[in-house]
């Protein structure tokens, strides 16, 4: 079991930063959430721990598109029925 934080990456698309936006990346997120919850951690924990790595992905986007992308990714990431069967 890995530190579910090293798997975060691997859920999001490299270059538009979508979140699970694939099956492949949906796996992941599924194989991240897993490992998160056997580890502990709570459900905000893990929205933070995502949020902060999404927002150090984003720190060279113009503010409003990283807003935008934030807002619109940690809303999937919240969504977890779409991921976590």
């Amino acid at each position: 079991m890995a530190n579910w934080k090293k798997q975060i990456r691997g859920c999001f698309g490299n270059v538009d930063h979508k979140f699970a936006n694939y099956p492949s990346d949906r796996k992941r997120a599924a194989k991240m959430l897993g490992d998160a919850i056997e580890q502990g951690v709570s459900y905000k924990e893990y929205c933070k721990g995502i949020k902060d790595w999404l927002r150090k992905q984003l720190q060279n986007a113009d503010a409003q598109t990283a807003k935008d992308i934030l807002k619109s990714e940690m809303k999937k990431v919240r969504k977890i029925s779409t991921y976590f069967p």
